[in-house]
C-alpha cells in the first residue's frame, strides 16, 4: 500500500518569499509517491497512472490553496459542485482499500456547510467502493520554514468517515 501526496506544483511569490505548496511539499522527506500537478487535467492524469499502475492508495494527502468547499490547483479551483464532473465514474474508488485516508492541506477547505458538502462530494466519489475517511482544514495555514510542513496554528479538522457502498456513518470535529 502507498501514501500518495497530490500537490499544487504552480511557483507562487509573495513579497518575494516563495510560498508555493511545492515548497513546502518539496521539502517534505516522508516515503510517498509524489505527484506534483499544475492543474486539474494533470491531476486527474496522475490518478489515471495510479489506477492503470493497480496501485493500492491507503493514504491519499492533496495539498492545494483552498477556500470554503473548494480547492485551488494554480488559477484554476474545484468546489463541491464540480468533483463528481471532474473525478465521478473514472474508477478512482478502485485505488482504495477499506479504511483509507484522504486528507486535503489546503487553507479553510472544509469550513462551513460547503466543507462538508465538497468532503461529501469527495467521498462519495473516492471511497463508495470500499468506505474509509476524509479530513480537511477549517482554517488558514503556512508553510514552516524548517520542515516544509504546512501549520494550521487555528481551526479545527473535520472529517467524514464512510462505511463499504459510501454511506456517511460519521461526521467528525476536533
Amino acid at each position: 500500500m502507498a501514501m500518495v501526496h497530490i500537490y499544487d506544483g504552480n511557483s507562487s511569490t509573495r513579497l518575494g518569499i516563495d510560498n508555493s505548496v511545492a515548497n513546502g511539499a518539496d521539502a517534505r522527506s516522508e516515503d510517498r509517491i509524489r505527484k506534483p500537478v499544475k492543474t486539474f487535467s494533470e491531476m486527474r492524469h496522475a490518478l489515471d497512472d495510479l489506477l492503470a499502475a493497480n496501485t493500492s492508495v491507503d493514504r491519499l494527502l492533496i495539498e492545494t490553496h483552498g477556500s470554503p468547499g473548494t480547492i485551488g490547483i494554480g488559477c484554476q479551483a474545484i468546489n463541491y459542485t464540480m468533483v463528481d464532473t471532474w473525478f465521478g465514474n473514472r474508477g478512482y474508488e478502485r485505488l482504495f482499500p477499506s479504511g483509507a485516508r484522504i486528507v486535503f492541506n489546503g487553507c479553510n477547505v472544509g469550513e462551513g456547510p460547503d466543507g462538508w458538502r465538497f468532503l461529501e462530494a469527495f467521498g462519495s466519489a473516492f471511497l463508495k467502493l470500499n468506505g474509509g475517511q476524509v479530513t480537511a482544514w477549517t482554517s488558514a495555514g503556512f508553510s514552516s520554514p524548517f520542515n516544509g510542513h504546512v501549520v494550521h496554528l487555528w481551526g479545527d479538522a473535520r472529517g467524514l468517515i464512510l462505511a463499504p457502498g459510501g454511506t456517511i456513518t460519521e461526521r467528525l470535529e476536533a
